[in-house]
């Protein structure tokens, strides 16, 4: 009786450890469908759950096809990320007071890998080929310390298994397992340059990592190549040379602005006509606070890049800025950023290649990129106050823009077009 005892013990502790593990499910990846057009974006909904003797509201996450604004893949995650390429990592609620999981879906809604507890989505920069990036953890980290004479555990953990997938041809291609520390942390910068992945080094941290991408998608270590020098040879082959402009951006002179390889991709940025399309009664801000930087020998201006991906350093793509300005009372070309209350300040999205606004400056409203390079989200913030002058609170209102047609949606609090359309 024992014995028997003992194997539907052990029969239960291997199903429940076998449904817990990761699963790369690898035939869904080759049966799907061909639908990288369509272009899906993610929303939420509220949901109320009963938890007795009371109900709790939390939010489902799901997507909805940006062309046609109708529902794919139903509001059922924890949270939904973007889509890279025909995949997108979702994250699921285990319940039970238990840690919430990750996992990466096709466009269908199928689960191409489940159960890891981080992971990233990446494309090759030739964009014909989906790599996914993921983590599993295990055991805790302890810190040494003693409270009540029990050991407090951190949050890290103590060990973690790291794993590369093709997704194009559902293939994994690479797993490694150690201790887990920030010095072997895989999520640090990832680069990829022609058919090379790349990861930085850092002096005493952690070494740099240089792979090749097989026609097969597999990864073939490169040891006879420096990052530098991988990136100076790209750079000669693709005639890039270094723009030079009569101001600075904002946080230029910082360390770690965009990333060195910036300013050999972006093209010189004409301020002169910004200037002259700067609304009525609106000013550019000026920086201030670094006149006494030796190196700082031009004007820094309150403009900044909006969609350069540090993924791809030497690909060319359309650029374009965040620009600042705030109100003017005499006519000025800026104002210093010293004393301007933050509910004065003005954002608008520039295009310097073609010297106009894509979104045009509006108070308080705050600009966000989409994987999708003709969308565009945006949010403005409206202050309230009573008639004596107390304030009441905000309002908040959002808009998707399509920008080829010159229209926005507003969006409802979720995230989804209400069907209210305007021209911009």
């Amino acid at each position: 009786m024992n014995y028997k005892f003992i194997f539907i013990l052990g029969i239960v502790f291997l199903l429940s450890f076998c449904f817990g593990c990761v699963r790369f499910n690898s035939r869904a990846v080759t049966q799907q469908s061909d639908a990288s057009d369509i272009q899906l974006m993610p929303f939420w909904e509220w949901e109320t759950i009963q938890t007795n003797p009371t109900f709790l509201q939390t939010t489902r996450h799901g997507y909805f096809n940006l062309q046609t604004f109708e529902v794919v893949i139903p509001a059922q995650f924890a949270g939904a990320g973007h889509f890279v390429g025909n995949f997108a990592v979702v994250e699921r609620d285990r319940g039970q007071g238990r840690s919430n999981k990750f996992s990466i879906i096709n466009q269908e809604g199928i689960e191409i890998v489940r159960n890891v507890d981080r992971a990233r989505l990446f494309q090759s920069e030739c964009g014909n080929t989906t790599l996914a990036l993921t983590e599993v953890h295990s055991g805790l980290m302890w810190d040494g310390r003693r409270e009540f004479f029990n050991l407090i555990p951190s949050p890290s953990p103590r060990n973690t298994t790291v794993r590369w997938y093709n997704l194009s041809s559902g293939r994994r291609i690479f797993r490694e397992r150690g201790g887990y520390t920030t010095r072997r942390d895989p999520f640090r910068r990832i680069m990829f340059v022609d058919n090379y992945l790349i990861l930085p080094g850092e002096p005493r941290v952690f070494p740099e990592f240089i792979a090749r991408i097989n026609a097969d998608g597999r990864f073939e270590y490169v040891d006879t190549i420096t990052v530098d020098e991988l990136m100076a040879r790209s750079k000669r082959e693709r005639n890039l040379e270094r723009a030079q402009n009569d101001f600075r951006f904002r946080n230029e002179h910082r360390e770690h602005f965009i990333d060195q390889y910036f300013f050999y991709i972006a093209d010189r940025f004409d301020i002169a006509a910004l200037f002259k399309n700067i609304p009525e009664g609106l000013a550019l801000v000026r920086e201030l606070g670094l006149e006494s930087h030796p190196d700082l020998n031009s004007p820094i201006y309150s403009i900044r890049p909006f969609n350069r991906n540090a993924v791809y350093p030497l690909k060319r793509t359309h650029l374009l800025y965040i620009v600042h300005l705030a109100r003017s009372e005499a006519d000025e070309k800026y104002v210093d950023s010293r004393g301007i209350p933050f509910p004065e300040w003005y954002r608008g999205l520039w295009d310097p290649a073609e010297n106009k606004w894509i979104i045009h400056p509006a108070q308080n409203q705050e600009i966000f990129q989409t994987p999708f390079d003709d969308w565009v989200l945006t949010r403005i913030t409206r202050h309230t106050f009573s008639a004596s002058g107390i304030y009441t609170g905000r309002e908040l209102t959002s808009y998707l823009h399509n920008i080829p047609a010159r229209e926005r949606y507003r969006l409802s609090s979720g995230g989804f077009p209400t069907g209210e359309v305007e021209n911009f």
